[in-house]
């Protein structure tokens, strides 16, 4: 027996003829054995049971040769509770236990995980098979009381007993108002199957190995004949309080309104395109639609390319969570996936990206990557095929566990801010905008400014209605996308619009006659821009980038800020005149780069700049993130400072 001591290790390895024993209690298990003896474990991704960075210890409990796992010390916040054991509690510690499950469930935007036979520290203690049914009877009156549902995703052994894991989610409230609303935004290649996995994980089937379950996500017929997306397409997959698919029955496909009545939860992909000439759609995609997490896909008889690269560069510069989905695995050989699980692993693990890979491949895998995905220091690796469904279930599994983003909760208190990110004009109702609520709540009849226009003025608005998933709501909080039907506040001149008729007829000249909103039933006005002595038309007003705030705000327009960028190739130059294209929310012009100032950061070449718009005043703010496009991908960053009118030198 040899024990080895350090600040951060301590291993004991007993030793035997034939059979070794590990018990490990705080560890870099990886790193240690591959120092002493050497391994080609980097070039594969780690199993949860292998992986350090989860902080977690493995056990071997030589009684019955089960190997159980310790969790961290639990944490006062989030949405994850440990309960030892919970039999025949009094009447006033139920109350304090309901009270609790109702903060860990608002801490987890209406859901929460339970670890029950888990003591506070973390360890794994267990609980009979009577205790433990008791204890889940508790759990039970719990979620009663509180108008929840709970459903049991694992039974797994401890040092003493089992120890069970249980999903607690709440009921919806308002007709669905309140469901759990997360996006995913898909990523990869052209040709990795990005369409067909959106098609089959919302669809009831699956692919044919021809594309036939993408035909449903394609908008255009030009995506259709080729196979290739070229646009940004939305679709759902909704979840029940047990965590169960709602996006069919019996009778087929569900439409939308359906999916939204019946999920508590509802996940929004974002199918973005992989084509190359399609990457300015793609980059507005990740920096407007502010996805909560990324689906990388990398296609395993292809492996990783430059653009799985830039990708996931993209995806870590704006703080955005990743995982990588395999697919095509029925198709590629065994050598040639474990080829791709090698470049992929060394890729996550490349010192840009820092990530630690994980692959998942049961439940206990799920449950360990979505305690630690906050951290965005860990990549979960899905092997998976649309043609024969293999692992396609434990996928499902994990998108229903996915945690919503906390700092979506924080921001619900602060004044309602909605970034616009496309514009319409729809006959009988007049201008629509859609968008994300960055923060705040917009409510239906709230006025709100809405602007800057092309001379940076913020001009009133009424919200009209709101619809959230093709379903009309009375509010949407920060994190939720939603259209707004919006009438300007009486003015001067009406809007007009160059492109419906009240009727939808052309004129005589063969163009779309003007017709004003007010033409819709609503006196909708507006005042000319500057200098201007004619009607606005709702085509030169409204446009994405474009943001509404409350009336109480007082936001300001500017043309000139300063950034804190990373250049991510060497070959690239950021010099003064230079003009590259902005990306930051919703907002996407070309800007010139006034001064460039070197600093210092641990990230790599950093350099301070100050960029001026070329064509019109944006709506900015210090801490947003950036990208800096000519083409392909030249920098990420961050805003560091606005420069409003009155503060221009």
């Amino acid at each position: 027996t040899t024990l080895f001591r350090s600040d951060e290790t301590c291993l004991l390895v007993c030793a035997s003829l034939s059979v070794y024993s590990c018990v490990c209690v705080r560890v870099d298990l990886m790193n240690f054995l591959t120092d002493c003896f050497g391994s080609d474990d980097e070039d594969r991704p780690v199993h949860p049971r292998k992986s350090v960075k989860t902080k977690k210890a493995l056990i071997n409990d030589d009684d019955n040769d089960e190997i159980f796992e310790q969790l961290g010390q639990e944490l006062e916040e989030g949405n994850v509770e440990y309960k030892w054991r919970l039999v025949d509690p009094s009447p006033n510690r139920v109350e304090h236990l309901t009270t609790q499950m109702k903060y860990r469930l608002e801490e987890g935007s209406g859901e929460a995980i339970y670890e029950i036979g888990v003591e506070d520290n973390g360890f794994p203690r267990g609980l009979s098979e009577a205790d433990l049914t008791s204890s889940l009877a508790t759990l039970k009156q719990m979620t009663v009381n509180l108008g929840a549902e709970m459903v049991v995703l694992q039974i797994k052994p401890g040092a003493m007993g089992n120890v069970a894991q249980v999903l607690v989610r709440a009921k919806m409230k308002d007709g669905g108002d309140q469901a759990i609303d997360l996006r995913v935004a898909v990523l990869g290649h052209v040709d990795v199957g990005k369409s067909t996995l959106v098609g089959v994980l919302t669809g009831n089937r699956l692919d044919n190995g021809k594309g036939l379950a993408r035909m449903n996500v394609f908008r255009h017929k030009h995506e259709v004949q080729n196979g290739r997306t070229s646009s940004i397409s939305h679709q759902i997959l909704g979840f029940d309080r047990e965590g169960k698919v709602t996006n069919h029955n019996t009778f087929g496909a569900l439409t939308w309104e359906e999916i939204v009545e019946d999920s508590a939860k509802i996940l929004t992909f974002l199918d973005l395109a992989g084509d190359e000439k399609y990457f300015k759609t793609t980059v507005r995609g990740l920096c407007g639609q502010m996805p909560d997490y990324a689906m990388l896909l990398v296609a395993a008889d292809v492996g990783v390319t430059p653009t799985t690269e830039e990708h996931i560069g993209i995806a870590l510069s704006l703080a955005v969570p990743i995982f990588i989905v395999v697919t095509k695995v029925d198709i590629a050989s065994e050598s040639t996936l474990q080829h791709t699980m090698v470049t992929l692993t060394h890729l996550l693990r490349a010192d840009n990206n820092r990530l630690t890979p994980i692959e998942v491949k049961e439940q206990s895998d799920i449950l360990t990557c979505v305690r630690s995905l906050h951290s965005e220091r860990i990549a979960p690796i899905f092997q998976v095929s649309s043609v024969n469904g293999h692992n396609l279930e434990i996928l499902r599994k994990f998108l229903n566990l996915l945690p919503v983003k906390k700092e979506w909760l924080s921001r619900r208190e602060e004044p309602a801010q909605f970034l616009v990110q496309e514009t319409f004009f729809i006959p009988e109702i007049g201008p629509v905008v859609t968008g994300t609520v960055l923060s705040g709540c917009v409510r239906v009849h709230q006025r709100m400014l809405l602007g800057p226009d092309s001379t940076g003025v913020f001009r009133p608005v009424l919200v009209k209605s709101i619809h959230c998933k093709r379903v009309p709501v009375r509010s949407v909080a920060a994190g939720q996308t939603a259209g707004l039907a919006i009438a300007f506040g009486a003015r001067t001149s009406p809007i007009k619009n160059r492109t419906h008729s009240p009727d939808g007829k052309l004129n005589g000249s063969g163009k779309p006659r003007a017709a004003s909103v007010d033409s819709v039933g609503d006196r909708n006005e507006i005042s000319p821009l500057k200098g201007r002595d004619r009607s606005l038309s709702v085509d030169e007003f409204l446009r994405s980038g474009m943001v509404l705030v409350d009336m109480k705000g007082k936001p300001k327009a500017t043309r000139d800020f300063e950034a804190d960028v990373c250049i991510l190739s060497a070959d690239t130059t950021l010099h003064v005149n230079y003009q590259p294209v902005i990306h930051t929310h919703s907002v996407t012009q070309a800007a010139s780069v006034v001064s460039v100032e070197p600093t210092t950061s641990p990230n790599g070449p950093t350099v301070r700049i100050r960029f001026r718009f070329l064509y019109r005043p944006e709506f900015l703010q210090e801490g947003t993130r950036l990208v800096v496009r000519e083409g392909r991908t030249k920098a990420v960053g961050k805003i560091t400072q606005v420069f409003h009118e009155s503060g221009h030198e």
